[in-house]
């Protein structure tokens, strides 16, 4: 089972993504991603080895590295820094809880063969930089208690321009993991905003 990753897409594969696309990386991280992919089907090939890539979608929920964005935000909100956005922020992720990887990749440790394929990881539903921004803004601890009510702390954000690697929008057809593996999301990012 090989961790592979939906930034083997690149910017311009036809959404939602389905394994069968071209892929077209844009960065180091995404091409190592694929070549990882070509070792495994290589090695299944000579070797005989059964091979799954899963293609993780924007993996998010606790133990987060604290570079990708919600966490990064929630951190930032929480010590009251300055928010930093790559782009306009309605660049859109489909976003997978951790849970929903851990049993993927459970189920593909158990899956039958033969030979090698690759399989998306995603909910088939995507949200913008924005809307993480304000979950991140609901669960940090930003909330001030005033009297008898709540009121959110707006952080403040600053727009740099955006990184010419990211993708403007991920999204995930996952029939093929639930037709090879049996997997579907279970979990879903709550959408808190209008963007």
């Amino acid at each position: 089972m090989f961790a592979s990753s939906s930034s083997v897409y690149g910017p311009n594969t036809p959404l939602p993504a389905e394994e069968t696309a071209i892929p077209d990386p844009c960065s180091p991280y995404a091409l190592t991603k694929l070549q990882g992919e070509q070792w495994g089907r290589l090695y299944s090939q000579l070797h005989r080895l059964r091979f799954l890539a899963l293609r993780f979608f924007s993996v998010w929920g606790p133990g987060q590295h604290p570079d990708l964005a919600l966490e990064c935000f929630r951190r930032k909100i929480e010590a009251g820094g300055l928010v930093i956005i790559n782009g306009d922020g309605k660049q859109r992720r489909d976003l997978t809880h951790i849970e929903d990887v851990a049993r993927a990749v459970e189920l593909a440790l158990h899956w039958p063969g033969p030979g090698s394929a690759a399989l998306n990881d995603g909910t088939g539903k995507n949200h913008s930089v924005m809307d993480m921004l304000d979950a991140a803004t609901k669960t940090a601890a930003a909330l001030q208690f005033s009297g008898s009510s709540f009121t959110f702390f707006t952080p403040p954000v600053v727009h740099q321009n955006a990184h010419p690697a990211d993708a403007p929008e991920t999204l995930a057809n996952h029939s093929k993991a639930r037709d090879c593996i049996g997997w579907e999301p279970r979990i879903f990012f709550p959408k808190t905003g209008d963007s």
